[in-house]
């Protein structure tokens, strides 16, 4: 049976999903992520590199890299990459090709339906030239939708919306906002009034007023650089991402410190929530004003939407949370992945186009109303992985061909979808309620799952433990080590482990709400892996009763795009095996197994999930390597570092391209960096004192680590690049020995 294939091209990122057999999911297009950058590379040969491969490329060469080209879109004026002119809608069409050559080498066939949203005020002039752009990359049998519609589709798949009810969309992206308002009516849901959009205003908007702070702050100006300087290229690309970096982490703290090098000064930036927001405050008014119109155009009351919904990645910035609750004084509703939801509702309206129509009102069951006191929130996945909706009722293949339905049609073909899924059942979103406070994710408690030897299903109802908090082992004198929660800034933090057993060695889920540890984690024989919620819920053991398939269970790994863990067993004699397990304590398939191949251990999975690294001790030698294996069973792995020291502790960092690990020469052990690109090393730090298990930050720029004599370590932190500022974890510790850091995930 064929699949369909919903596309978002985003002006920075572009997301794919697909629906097979019942099933919606995202198609990984990344390297880091399943979104790919919307970035172009026309390498000297004339062919392009897209996403990651022209990422790559962008510092050292950057007169052949395009980017943000979905904004000339109906631009007459061509534009230059590498010296040669291109149309937009030609540049489009590179991007679309691939992503389709993706989806048909990962599925085997090519998709029999593609369904590519676009801005919700494109008119049909700029619509016309989105499907030139079908047509140059040789696509058939291709619809369009407005980015709005695929939202509210992705969002009726999840949330169940009662008649008469209305839901408002708010789509801040990299490069555009839109806004629509639709409703549910009888069975059907119409999208109301004319939607709006403001096109050159999203992230990349943000980033470059980020910038222009940045090089006001220190009294620089753009305009008095030479823009044919290859340095000054680099130089000024470098800063940009570190102001991309820094708007990013300021979603999730306070203030962040911008590294600046030009020329042969250096120095640092301090930017604080309150600065960045004052920059975007005029612009985000204006989308409220946008949404205002988009409410008026369609006649609702702002009593009758239920709820705002959030997508697009800039929809992240808190301000947008305190503006729209202050202004509409509404629930607002966001995804954990809001650059995923386009993607996939895109794929819904590929797989609903076969029958346009209504569904009867009578074949759905009644609908729940979304009201304020609605907040438990969804199962998050991690930002990587895979998420299954439910699939509409679509009794036979779409047979359509050309560039997609009238709006008429298309809007049948979409009451027609939301109806189904709603009927289907659905997966409830976040929702942040209007009672006047600080916006937060609110939770439910739900009572733990009925256990069975046969499986366990992990309760789905529990907040991710947020970027500025990682779990440590922590021990008081000579009593055993319990795993707690600790802020990045410093503080106790809270204790998650009932301090009565040798607890330590936490890994942690992707999505942040999940984490495993080894009970024993001291001893070398009889030691067992353990399951909790972040929130301190649900601890249970992986595996209901000793397995003999695994006499002592070592530290873990969760798998990107699964509910898979990489984890070793120890067998005593010297031999170990590197096994994928299920969450519900199933061993699925041995990777490496106990002979043969030496001692490993500590794996670390890469962000697509299709690689491992781990330290390797080949039989015979004192040394140990880093190796990395594909995650397939039978594969061999490949050592990446020379084994002539002691390597161990590997962390694969979140952007994938980097690989922490430790390095012990006599008694000294640093932080070295992998490369994973040019394979070169570096060393990270040079203390004198041992320092040991990375483990990265969210975001990838930097690094927690031990520190100390086994005896009394203590965590630091250190930035990756420019400023290392190593510093304590709590610079006012007293008594307490501090180890095994998690950030993020291995």
């Amino acid at each position: 049976m064929g699949y369909q294939l919903g596309i978002d091209i985003g002006t920075t990122y572009t997301a794919a999903a697909i629906h097979r057999d019942g099933k919606t999911e995202m198609l990984g297009l990344g390297n880091r992520a399943m979104q790919v950058p919307s970035v172009l590379y026309l390498t000297p040969g004339g062919e392009f590199l897209v996403g990651d491969a022209a990422e790559a490329r962008a510092a050292a060469e950057p007169e052949g890299v395009v980017r943000e080209f979905k904004r000339r879109i109906g631009d007459p004026v061509p534009i230059l990459v590498g010296g040669t002119p291109f149309s937009a809608e030609a540049l489009t069409a590179k991007l679309l090709a691939r992503v389709v050559k993706v989806a048909t080498e990962r599925e085997g066939e090519r998709p029999e339906a593609i369904t590519v949203s676009h801005p919700a005020n494109w008119g049909e002039f700029k619509t016309d030239l989105l499907r030139q752009s079908f047509r140059l990359a040789d696509l058939a049998d291709v619809q369009t939708c407005t980015e709005p519609e695929a939202a509210a589709v992705s969002y009726a798949a999840r949330q169940r919306v009662a008649d008469g009810e209305c839901v408002a969309v708010y789509d801040l992206g990299g490069g555009t906002f839109d806004a629509a308002v639709l409703r549910n009516g009888q069975g059907r849901f119409s999208v109301l009034g004319t939607p709006e959009g403001i096109e050159h205003l999203g992230g990349v908007d943000f980033d470059e007023a980020l910038f222009q702070h940045v090089l006001r702050s220190i009294g620089a100006d753009e305009m008095s650089f030479d823009p044919d300087d290859p340095e000054v290229v680099w130089t000024l690309g470098r800063l940009r991402r570190e102001c991309v970096e820094a708007k990013e982490l300021l979603s999730a703290d306070t203030e962040a410190v911008v590294t600046v090098a030009l020329g042969q000064s250096r120095t640092t930036v301090r930017l604080t929530r309150g600065e960045f927001e004052d920059m975007l405050r005029p612009t985000i008014e204006e989308t409220v004003g946008t949404m205002r119109r988009v409410l008026r155009s369609a006649n609702v009351e702002i009593g009758q939407v239920s709820a705002f919904v959030l997508v697009g990645g800039s929809s992240r910035i808190p301000l947008i949370t305190e503006v729209l609750i202050s202004a509409f004084g509404r629930p607002l509703a966001i995804d954990t992945h809001p650059k995923h939801d386009i993607a996939l509702g895109a794929a819904l309206l590929a797989a609903g186009g076969a029958e346009p129509g209504a569904v009867p009102a009578a074949s759905a069951p009644a609908l729940t109303p979304l009201g304020t006191d609605l907040v438990p929130p969804p199962p998050p996945p991690p930002p990587d992985e895979a998420r299954v909706l439910p699939r509409p009722d679509r009794p036979s293949a779409r047979t359509g061909r050309g560039g997609g339905f009238p709006r008429s049609r298309r809007s049948a073909v979409l009451a027609a979808v939301i109806v189904a899924i709603a009927a289907a059942g659905a997966v409830t979103y976040a929702v942040w309620p209007d009672n006047g406070s600080s916006p937060a994710l609110a939770t439910t408690k739900t009572p733990s799952p009925t256990r069975s030897s046969e499986a366990r299903t992990t309760p789905t109802t529990h907040p991710a433990l947020p970027p500025n908090m990682m779990l440590i082992a922590r021990s008081v004198g000579t009593g055993p080590n319990s795993i707690w929660s600790v802020p990045t800034t410093g503080g106790v933090g809270k204790s998650l482990t009932d301090g009565k057993h040798d607890d330590g060695l936490p890994v942690m889920s992707r999505d942040r709400t999940l984490f495993a540890y080894v009970r024993g984690a001291s001893q070398t024989k009889g030691s067992t892996v353990r399951l909790m919620n972040t929130d301190g819920t649900d601890d249970r053991s992986l595996f209901r009763s000793r397995n003999p398939q695994c006499p002592s269970e070592r530290r873990p790994a969760f798998r990107p795009h699964s509910t898979d863990l990489a984890m070793q067993c120890w067998f005593g004699a010297g031999h170990v095996a590197l096994d994928l397990v299920t969450r519900d304590g199933r061993i699925k398939s041995t990777l490496i197994p106990a002979k043969g191949q030496g001692l490993v251990g500590d794996p670390t999975f890469s962000p697509s999930g299709d690689q491992i690294a781990f330290w390797q001790r080949p039989a015979g030698s004192d040394n140990t390597r880093i190796a990395t294996v594909p995650s397939t069973p039978g594969s061999v792995p490949t050592a990446v570092t020379n084994g002539l020291a002691r390597d161990d502790n590997p962390a694969w960092s979140p952007k994938g391209n980097l690989i922490a690990f430790s390095r012990t020469v006599g008694r000294n052990s640093d932080i070295y960096l992998y490369d994973v690109s040019t394979t070169h090393v570096t060393r990270l730090t040079t203390g004198p004192q041992i320092e040991t298990d990375p483990s990265w930050s969210p975001d990838g720029n930097r690094i927690a680590y031990m520190k100390g004599p086994s005896t009394d370590t203590q965590v630091w932190i250190t930035n990756v690049s420019g400023s290392l500022n190593p510093h304590p974890l709590s610079p006012t510790r007293t008594g307490a020995t501090e180890r095994w850091q998690a950030w993020s995930a291995r």
